[in-house]
C-alpha cells in the first residue's frame, strides 16, 4: 500500500534523525515486529526455563513484554521454518469462551483441546497446500486417512469448495471453473475426476487434497474421549510431517475489554484447562500460558488448584535496567545509522542523563520505556532546526509520555478509565469503600476508619479522577509540587498509601488485601477499585 504525503514526509524527517528505518520505538505491537524480533528481542531471566518443552505459566506485571516473549517464540517454533522441530499453535482469541461464560455455560477443557486442534489443522492444511506443498510427500496412506478424520471431525470447513479453490489458485492463478459444477465434485466425492477435465499439472499437493477430499467419510469415527487421546492423534500426524514437538501459546486473556482488570475472571476462563494436570503435563504437547502477574494470588486461593504444583508449573517475568538497556540499545542499533546513542544528541553528555530519566519513567517496564523513546524521537523529528536530540525536547516529550500512561491499559486495548470495571461482578455492598468527599473518614464493612488529611486529599483525588491519577498530578493536588521530588521524595505517596491500606486491611482482617483490591500502584499509577463517593453518611 502506498504511503500517504504525510507518512513519506514523516519518514524524511526520521531519516534526517539518523533513523532510516523510521522511528525505532514505533510499535508497541510485538505482532507487528515478527520479522525484525531476532534482532530486537531480549532473553529474560528465566527464559531458558520458558522455552523448555514443557508445560509453563508465565506470569508478568502490566507492560513487562507477554505478549513479545509469545510472538518470539511462534515465530521462531513456526511451522514454516525450514529447521524447525516444533509446531506452535498461539491460542489468542478467547471471544468463544467469554460468551459461554457469560451465557452461564460451563466452560470444560474439552473445549480448549478442540479449538486447539482446530487451530493447529489450519496451519496444517496452509503448511502443506499453500506454503510447503513437498512435506505432503512425508505422509503415508495411514497418515492421509487419520488426517481426514482430523479435518472431518473438528475443521470440516477446511475440506470444503472455498479452501480447495483457494489452494489451487495459489498454485493456479488462471484457473477458473463453474462455480456449481466444482460444488457438485465436492458433495460427491468426485473432485480428483473433476479437476482431471482442466489439464492441470500433476502437483502431488493438490492432488492429495482432491483426494483427501473424495476419500474423507462425511461420518468420520468418533473423538477419542480421553483429552490426551485426541492431542496425541495431531501429536501423531505432526510426527509424521518431522514436527518433534507440539508448542501451545496462550496470551492476551487480559486484552478483552470484558478481562482487562478482571483478574477473577480471567482466571475462570483459564481454569478449565490449567486445572487439568495430566493435560498441562502431558507428553505430547506443551502449554506456555503467559497471564498477568495479579493472577496468581487467585489461582493460589482457588480450590481447583494444587498449590503445591504451581511453583514447578510457574514463571515470574521481572526486568532489570540492565535487560532494558540491552533493548534500547538493539532498537537504537537495528533501526538507526549509529550505534551509540549519543551520536543522536547535541549534546553527548545528555545522552545518560535522558536514558536514566527514561528508565525512572519506565520503572522496569519494557512497554514504557518504548512508549518514552517513541515520544522522544517524535518530539525531536517533528521540530524545524538541527536533528539532533536535545534536553528541551525530552522534557517536552516527558509530559507528554505522562499523559500517556494515563490512558493506556491492558494489553493494546487503549479504554476510558470510566470503563475499567466494565465486565466485572459488582462486589458486595458491604465491600463497597465508602469514601467522603472532604471529609477525614472511609467506611468499610460498616466500620468508620479515621484518616489524616493527607490521606483524605489522596483518596478523594484518586476517586476524582473516576479512579485512575498519575502520581504527578497526585503530587501536584495533594502537595502543590511540581515533581515528586519537590515534595519531600520518592517514599512520599507510597508511605502513605501504605498507611491507608494497613487500615484496610485491619478491617478486613487479611493483611495486603488492599494492595491487590483497593488501593493499587502500578508503575507510576494509582488506582483505586470497589469504591464510591458520598457527601456523608
Amino acid at each position: 500500500m502506498a504511503k500517504s504525503q504525510q507518512e513519506v514526509a514523516q519518514d524524511l524527517r526520521y531519516a534526517r534523525l539518523g533513523f532510516p528505518r523510521g522511528n525505532p520505538f514505533r510499535t508497541l505491537n510485538a505482532d507487528e515486529e515478527r520479522e525484525d524480533l531476532g534482532d530486537l528481542f531480549v532473553p529474560i531471566d528465566h527464559f531458558d526455563q520458558i522455552k523448555e518443552n514443557r508445560s509453563v505459566i508465565v506470569f508478568a506485571p502490566r507492560g513487562s513484554g507477554k505478549s513479545t516473549l509469545r510472538v518470539y517464540l511462534a515465530e521462531f517454533q513456526a511451522p514454516i521454518q525450514p529447521r524447525s522441530g516444533s509446531f506452535a499453535i498461539e491460542l489468542t482469541n478467547f471471544d468463544a469462551f467469554l460468551k459461554k461464560h457469560t451465557a452461564g455455560i460451563p466452560i470444560r477443557a474439552d473445549d480448549y483441546v478442540d479449538e486447539i486442534i482446530r487451530l493447529g489443522l489450519g496451519s496444517i492444511f496452509d503448511l502443506l497446500f499453500l506454503h510447503s506443498p513437498t512435506r505432503i510427500n512425508l505422509l503415508s496412506q495411514p497418515d492421509h486417512l487419520l488426517m481426514g478424520k482430523l479435518f472431518a471431525n473438528y475443521s470440516p470447513e477446511l475440506l470444503g469448495a472455498r479452501k480447495l479453490m483457494g489452494a489451487i489458485n495459489q498454485h493456479f492463478p488462471s484457473f477458473v471453473a463453474d462455480w456449481d459444477e466444482f460444488y457438485q465434485a465436492i458433495e460427491d466425492c468426485q473432485v480428483r475426476r473433476y479437476l482431471s477435465r482442466f489439464s492441470l499439472p500433476d502437483e502431488s499437493a493438490l492432488a492429495s487434497l482432491a483426494t483427501l477430499i473424495d476419500r474423507t467419510a462425511r461420518h468420520p469415527e468418533p473423538k477419542p474421549e480421553a483429552l490426551e487421546g485426541r492431542i496425541k492423534e495431531i501429536a501423531a500426524l505432526l510426527n509424521a510431517l518431522r514436527y518433534k514437538n507440539l508448542v501451545v501459546l496462550i496470551d492476551r486473556i487480559d486484552e478483552m475489554h470484558e478481562t482487562a482488570n478482571n483478574y477473577q475472571l480471567q482466571v475462570e476462563l483459564l481454569e478449565p484447562l490449567i486445572a487439568h494436570l495430566p493435560l498441562m503435563e502431558s507428553g505430547s504437547v506443551c502449554f506456555k500460558c503467559f497471564i498477568p502477574q495479579e493472577t496468581r494470588d487467585i489461582l493460589l486461593s482457588r480450590q481447583f488448584y494444587r498449590r503445591d504444583r504451581l511453583p514447578d508449573l510457574s514463571v515470574t517475568v521481572e526486568w532489570s535496567d540492565e535487560r532494558l538497556t540491552q533493548l534500547f540499545n538493539r532498537r537504537i542499533k537495528v533501526f538507526g545509522a549509529f550505534d551509540d546513542f549519543g551520536l543522536y544528541c547535541v549534546n553527548r553528555e545528555d545522552a545518560p542523563r535522558i536514558f536514566q530519566e527514561m528508565l525512572n519513567v519506565a520503572e522496569k517496564s519494557p512497554r514504557w520505556l518504548i512508549i518514552a523513546g517513541q515520544m522522544l524521537i517524535e518530539e525531536t523529528a517533528s521540530r524545524d532546526g538541527e536533528p539532533l536530540i536535545k534536553w528541551e525536547d525530552w522534557e517536552k516529550a516527558k509530559g507528554k509520555v505522562i499523559q500517556r500512561l494515563q490512558d493506556l491499559t491492558v494489553g493494546e486495548v487503549n479504554r476510558p478509565p470510566e470503563k475499567a470495571s466494565q465486565g466485572m461482578e459488582p462486589p458486595a455492598a458491604d465491600d463497597i469503600l465508602v469514601i467522603l468527599k472532604n471529609k477525614p473518614v472511609m467506611k468499610l464493612r460498616g466500620q468508620l476508619i479515621n484518616l489524616t488529611e493527607t490521606e483524605m486529599k489522596i483518596l478523594n483525588c484518586v476517586a476524582g479522577h473516576k479512579g485512575s491519577i498519575h502520581e504527578d498530578q497526585l503530587i501536584n493536588l495533594v502537595w502543590k509540587a511540581k515533581s515528586l521530588y519537590d515534595a519531600a521524595g520518592p517514599a512520599v505517596i507510597d508511605s502513605n498509601l501504605n498507611r491507608i491500606r494497613a487500615k484496610i486491611d485491619s478491617v478486613i482482617g487479611e493483611r495486603g488485601i488492599s494492595k491487590r483490591q483497593y488501593l493499587i500502584k502500578r508503575a507510576k499509577h494509582i488506582e483505586l477499585v470497589k469504591f464510591k463517593v458520598v457527601e456523608d453518611l
